[in-house]
């Protein structure tokens, strides 16, 4: 139920920032910049775009449905368990325990001030 939770949040702050960001990009522009815009935001993110994922073996599991495909992608990789047996590098990990917490702290608003000033931030 937690998960749930979470990944809802976490989806509805995404369209947030991304709104966002799309109104940002967009505040003043005429109509041929507008045009640009949209031609190059719907080559990257339009409907035409195939997002289609296969079938997933999760164990001796096949996963078919749209719902079991997210979890396991979810687990597999928004969990970190992908990294696991890689070589470990403390910065790293005390930079993203860092971004997590800010986000947690924020309700997954922007990065305070501290943070966004980092030379070396963490990478997922």
């Amino acid at each position: 139920e937690k998960l749930k939770e979470a990944t809802l949040t976490f989806k509805e702050k995404l369209t947030e920032v991304k709104n966002t960001w799309v109104r940002t990009r967009t505040e003043g522009l005429n109509t041929q910049e507008a045009n640009i815009f949209w031609k190059k935001y719907k080559k990257v993110f339009g409907a035409n775009q195939d997002n289609y994922i296969c079938n997933i073996m999760e164990g001796s599991l096949l996963r078919t449905t749209d719902d079991q495909k997210e979890g396991v992608l979810y687990r597999e990789f928004f969990t970190g368990k992908h990294l696991e047996g890689q070589p470990v590098n403390s910065n790293q990990d005390k930079g993203v325990e860092r971004d997590y917490q800010n986000l947690i702290e924020n309700n997954f608003e922007k990065r305070n001030a501290d943070t966004d000033a980092d030379p070396n931030p963490s990478i997922v």
